[in-house]
């Protein structure tokens, strides 16, 4: 099975989690999470590869954790809240938590082995980046090119009033999430100017296209704290370049919110005409419906149903508060708190001399996702935000190797241990 050797697989478990989206899938009649589809189509494709790969590897390389040690943590608080949902929990339809977080740690699982008793496989590395950078520019234009023409390539199921591109990862909140992290990402480590003024200007686009405020405002929290660098030796960057990418920004941010649809959305955010802020406000009102019990250990999925029905809520938009309703105060705090503490591990591997860039951007990640259910969905951005920085950490290595003599060297952390 050569597609299982370690020349392959990150290539495709790459690929399925950037490309493959939801309406990807239902363009080849695979409805994953779609009601009445099946148990077959609740796991993402990437998860049935992940775990024959995992099977595959366990074997080969006689069941060595290596690398997984470090997110024991993790990834105990993964299985444990997953096996209560499925058992004791009292909701239904959990099988998303092996999709959005099961698969990280399969990943890490499996990614350590690309560099297996040699150096670093630049090779193989070098490759997976190329492949992010390729997603991110390809779902900016595709993003904006579906916006300009009114039509979707990959569409999914969803009764939006205003026009909102799906591009590769169906939901415009869940493509918000891959865009707005990566162009961080890609923006921290540019030194370019030009570079970054296509960076922003691709991303806002995007994001106008996705019809995304709060994703739209998260992202310009995170460029101007990037581009300031206010903790930064306790001064602040008033650098040319930095001032004009951030004029470059805000400019093109409030064309878009007194020229484009997406500013009456904005426009409305403080005011209950808005459907969505008012959804919001019913769903925490859910809880004056539920008992003591019910909010410590989890609600019924009828109840949650229910209560959904007689409030006119299609859906809640906070994965924070699904995980409460679903998994109950305790597990859901536990898995919250372990989540948090990994998002900021892994991100480590991505900026390992970039403390206060990798603060900014965890923080504002968390604050765009806490915005939205899509990590109550079947979401694969925290698997490719995890490979994004196994990928970096790697070449981040790589080039210190290259360069024993540098100091930047010497900080860069410990190899893999095999």
């Amino acid at each position: 099975m050569f597609f299982l050797e370690k020349r392959w697989f990150p290539s495709i478990v790459t690929f399925l989690s950037l490309f493959v989206g939801p309406g990807v899938l239902l363009k080849l009649h695979y409805p994953i999470g779609e009601a009445g589809a099946g148990a077959l189509f609740r796991f993402h494709p990437v998860s049935y590869f992940l775990i024959i790969l995992t099977g595959y590897n366990a074997l080969k390389y006689s069941y060595k954790l290596g690398e997984l040690k470090k997110f024991q943590n993790f990834s105990i608080a993964v299985f444990v809240v997953l096996i209560y949902s499925l058992t004791f929990g009292a909701s239904k339809g959990n099988l998303f938590l092996f999709n959005v977080l099961v698969c990280p740690v399969l990943i890490i699982y499996n990614f350590q082995f690309i560099n297996y008793k040699q150096h670093i496989n630049v090779e193989v590395w070098t490759k997976i980046m190329s492949m992010f950078r390729f997603f991110f520019y390809a779902e900016c234009l595709l993003a904006i090119a579906e916006h300009v023409v009114h039509f979707k390539l990959f569409p999914i199921n969803e009764t939006a009033i205003l026009f909102r591109s799906n591009a590769f990862q169906g939901h415009p909140l869940n493509n918000s999430l891959f865009l707005i992290f990566f162009s961080w990402f890609f923006y921290s480590y540019e030194n370019s100017f030009l570079k970054r003024m296509v960076i922003i200007g691709l991303t806002v686009g995007a994001l106008a296209s996705f019809g995304v405020r709060s994703g739209l405002l998260a992202y310009c929290m995170g460029i101007t704290l990037l581009s300031l660098k206010f903790m930064e030796r306790g001064k602040i960057n008033f650098s040319f370049q930095n001032i004009a990418m951030l004029v470059i920004l805000f400019v093109s941010v409030f064309y878009i919110v007194l020229y484009t649809p997406l500013g009456a959305r904005i426009v409305s955010a403080g005011s209950f005409n808005d459907n969505s802020s008012g959804v919001r406000f019913n769903v925490y009102s859910m809880f004056l419906s539920i008992s003591l019990e019910d909010i410590i250990w989890g609600t019924k999925q009828e109840l949650i149903d229910y209560l959904m029905y007689i409030r006119g809520i299609e859906i809640i938009e906070n994965f924070w508060i699904i995980w409460i309703f679903k998994y109950g105060v305790i597990f859901a705090a536990y898995l919250g708190i372990s989540f948090i503490l990994f998002t900021f591990q892994i991100a480590r591997l991505a900026f390992p001399l970039k403390k206060y860039d990798r603060l900014v951007v965890v923080g504002c990640f968390l604050l765009a996702a806490s915005s939205n259910n899509s990590l109550a969905v079947n979401t694969t951005v925290i698997s490719a935000i995890t490979i994004l920085c196994l990928t970096q950490y790697n070449l981040l290595r790589y080039k210190a190797n290259n360069k024993p003599k540098s100091n930047v060297a010497a900080r860069v952390p410990a190899p893999m241990p095999f």
